[in-house]
């Protein structure tokens, strides 16, 4: 490994580095370790992970990724516009959405504010636009981490009592000279 020498002539390769303290630094996970254990350091980092980045799997192990499908017809309001999904109580001031601890995620659709004069545009008024909004990380924070709650016969009545979108539509922007 360039630049690391080893000796005054040769540099480490992969085989003299599986231990970094040969180099002179360690991992603080890895203090106290037995790193000749390969098990014990596989759930070391196994148990670090889970704590860094926990998944959002019920009790059986499977993976759910709960994602909102919108779609709209992009010319409906003759501009741009957003789709924003809460979960959970839409503050009245649209200018807090996004920072509103209920949002949940956005969807825009950037649009010709005068279609009428696009000849592409007026061809495909009627497309319908799609998106997706990963509800995962909006669901664990705002319900604070339960793992067995991703599991579709309990998310179901929740995301239907708590799933909520409104539609901003942006106002037309002036000309900068």
């Amino acid at each position: 490994m360039t630049p690391f020498y080893n000796t005054e002539k040769s540099f480490y390769d992969s085989v003299n580095v599986r231990d970094t303290r040969v180099l002179g630094y360690n991992y603080p996970e890895f203090n106290g370790l037995d790193l000749g254990n390969k098990e014990a350091v596989r759930v070391a980092i196994e148990k670090k992970l889970d704590l860094l980045y926990p998944d959002p799997t019920g009790t059986d192990g499977e993976f759910y990724d709960w994602t909102v499908q919108v779609q709209s017809k992009q010319f409906e309001l003759h501009a741009s516009y957003s789709i924003t999904l809460f979960l959970g109580e839409v503050p009245i001031d649209t200018n807090g959405w996004p920072t509103s601890k209920n949002f949940a995620g956005t969807h825009t659709a950037f649009v010709n504010n005068a279609p009428q004069d696009c000849k592409n545009c007026e061809k495909h008024k009627d497309l319908i636009t799609e998106g997706y909004v990963h509800l995962n990380q909006a669901i664990e924070k705002h319900r604070k981490g339960s793992r067995p709650f991703f599991k579709p016969n309990v998310i179901k009545d929740y995301l239907t009592k708590n799933l909520q979108w409104r539609v901003l539509r942006v106002k037309k922007l002036s000309t900068i000279v």
